[in-house]
């Protein structure tokens, strides 16, 4: 009896300590590193739950709401580049369309001719010829002046919503020409000789001169339609009689025209 439980008592001590080193070695890190990596676990699958005690029924747990979908971000507009930021310009007003030919009025000038007036239009430039004789003391004294100009218009505006008085059409001009003036008359005289008797005479008498001018001015109204229009210039105006040059000097002029 002693014997058999002396050998049971080394084999339980024998096993022990089998079991003994077999725990010691699985608590090592060398143990730990040569034991293979858990495998993944699949998205999707439920967590592991606890036993159910006694009674109570294993259910699986809830699946997790799916994710909304998300909305491609939108990308920012690109800076506007200085083109497309800054306002279009107005587009250009276009200059209007001269439809006029032909007018006539009365002119006033000391360079380029007064009295009536015809004017002969080409496009933004006229050509005006003006005339106008004066005879007095029974065809004794006459005058008479004859002129012509060159006008070009150099800029022309328009004012659609022009009211009242305002005119609808603006023009700044340029304008040069020249101017014919004569004067003839006759001027009677007495002689009394000695014997007492007085004897009348007279005498022809003419003045003339030529005047040339070039200046700049407005002119307002009709002028590329049908229409009256009032010009005001101020010229320069050079005068030369039959002595050589009189004057120099800037003169007004102004002429109102009817033009169609």
């Amino acid at each position: 009896m002693y014997r058999m439980g002396g050998r049971r008592s080394a084999a339980a001590w024998a096993l022990a300590l089998r079991l003994g080193c077999l725990g010691l070695a699985a608590a090592s890190p060398m143990a730990a590193w040569a034991q293979p990596a858990p495998e993944p676990i699949p998205a999707g699958t439920p967590a592991p739950t606890a036993p159910a005690s006694d009674g109570e029924v294993l259910r699986p747990p809830p699946a997790a709401p799916a994710p909304a979908p998300v909305a491609p971000a939108t990308p920012a507009p690109a800076p506007a580049s200085g083109a497309v930021r800054d306002a279009a310009p107005e587009p250009k007003r276009p200059e209007p369309e001269q439809t006029n030919v032909h007018g006539i009025g009365i002119a006033g000038s000391f360079a380029t001719g007064s009295g009536l007036t015809y004017r002969r239009y080409f496009g933004n430039t006229s050509l005006q010829l003006s005339c106008l004789a004066i005879i007095t003391d029974r065809g004794n004294d006459a005058v008479a002046f004859v002129g012509g100009s060159l006008v070009r218009y150099v800029l022309v505006w328009s004012s659609p919503g022009a009211r009242g008085l305002l005119p609808a059409t603006s023009a700044l001009r340029v304008v040069g020409g020249a101017h014919y003036y004569l004067r003839r008359w006759q001027e009677n005289t007495t002689v009394e000789p000695t014997q007492g008797v007085i004897v009348p005479q007279s005498e022809q008498k003419r003045q003339s001169s030529i005047n040339l001018g070039a200046g700049l001015g407005f002119e307002f109204g009709g002028i590329v339609k049908s229409g009256f229009s009032l010009s005001l210039d101020l010229v320069l105006t050079a005068a030369i009689d039959k002595d050589g040059l009189d004057y120099i000097l800037p003169l007004p002029q102004s002429a109102l025209v009817y033009s169609w």
